[in-house]
């Protein structure tokens, strides 16, 4: 998923809907959705820990880029 979030040129993007699998570059996918969308106003996240477990859903609305940084702990701490 970081991989796409780089090939992304969508600066005014202001809604993103992710599905992703826990790895270890996760915080490195929130600090990317941070720098790539400066406007992003809603970010809705579907976190799967792994092929064989179910998934974690957060779905946070935010106007700063430190409330998606916010998310991401709220994550880490789910694991």
């Amino acid at each position: 998923m970081l991989q796409v979030l780089c090939a992304c040129q969508t600066p005014h993007l202001i809604r993103l809907d992710l599905e992703y699998r826990v790895d270890g570059v996760e915080k490195d996918l929130f600090q990317r959705i941070v720098q790539s969308f400066p406007l992003l106003e809603t970010l809705e996240a579907h976190r799967h820990r792994s092929e064989d477990t179910s998934e974690l859903s957060l779905v946070c609305a935010f106007v700063s880029p430190a409330r998606v940084a916010n998310a991401y702990y709220a994550l880490s701490d789910l694991v």
